[in-house]
């Protein structure tokens, strides 16, 4: 009777142990399946999270770029104006007689003008043509002053930039 009573109890055993082996094996892969799911998920989350970022970092590198632009415009227009400042004290200086001082403004200005290029380069070639010297008759010298400080005045941008 022991080797009778030894036989269920035997596969009982083996029952079990396979019963506890395919759970254990179904919790395996669901857990599996699981974490590959909420990976998944994450993964597609960090994505779309990247994507929004890159997006983020086009507009702003595009921002950047226009204000980039901008100030160039703006520091362009400000040695424009400069020069032309310059211009008027060289008038001020020529009334006052002061020879040296309104030289030393029209080589800075035509500097300036040299700098900014284009339409300017015709400017800062007059000023540097432009003799001021110490005579008693200064209306020629004031009055090609003048000329110049009058086509500036028209090349000067109209618009902010």
């Amino acid at each position: 009777m022991t080797a009778r009573t030894e036989e269920p109890r035997s596969t009982k055993r083996w029952i079990v142990a396979v019963a506890a082996l395919v759970v254990g094996v179904a919790l395996f892969f669901g857990g599996w399946l699981r974490a590959h799911l909420v990976g998944e998920r994450q993964a597609s989350a960090a994505q779309a999270t990247l994507e929004a970022s890159r997006a983020e970092t086009a507009a702003a590198e595009a921002a950047t770029a226009v204000a980039s632009a901008r100030v160039e415009a703006l520091e362009r227009n400000v040695r424009l104006l400069e020069a032309r400042r310059m211009v008027a004290q060289a008038l001020t200086d020529l009334d006052d007689r002061n020879f040296g001082s309104a030289r030393t403004r029209t080589e800075s200005a035509a500097a300036l003008l040299h700098a900014a290029g284009g339409e300017m380069d015709t400017l800062a070639t007059r000023l540097d043509a432009l003799e001021l010297l110490a005579t008693e008759q200064l209306e020629e010298e004031r009055q090609g002053l003048l000329e110049i400080a009058r086509a500036f005045d028209q090349a000067l941008p109209t618009e902010s930039p």
